[in-house]
């Protein structure tokens, strides 16, 4: 396990995507894409809300996951790179947070 000791979670969405940039090709929104909502939520919430539904597809399949809490920006990267998921992009949208996440593996 690796510790971190910047403070992450202080940081806007946007910010913690360009400290590490992950590109793995360009996604346009009429890629189809599940949408899971869990605004409103807080950790760990989020994050195995997320992981339940990545189980429910296929391999190369999208899922947007739309969440309000601040610490999702550390949560949902480390979930990522723990289960061998892509992160494609990550955006701020009104009051929320959205993070396109791209199913590897079998």
């Amino acid at each position: 396990m690796r510790i971190q000791l910047v403070a992450y979670h202080l940081l806007p969405a946007y910010v913690f995507a360009r400290l590490k940039p992950r590109m793995f090709g360009k996604c346009k929104m009429s890629d189809e894409a599940q949408i899971l909502d869990v605004r409103g939520l807080n950790c760990p919430l989020p994050v195995l809300k997320a992981k339940k539904a990545m189980r429910s597809l296929a391999a190369g399949e999208l899922l947007w996951v739309e969440t309000t809490d601040p610490l999702s920006a550390i949560d949902i990267p480390a979930f990522c790179e723990n289960d061998g998921h892509d992160l494609v992009m990550s955006e701020e949208a009104d009051g929320y947070q959205r993070y396109l996440l791209r199913k590897q593996g079998q």
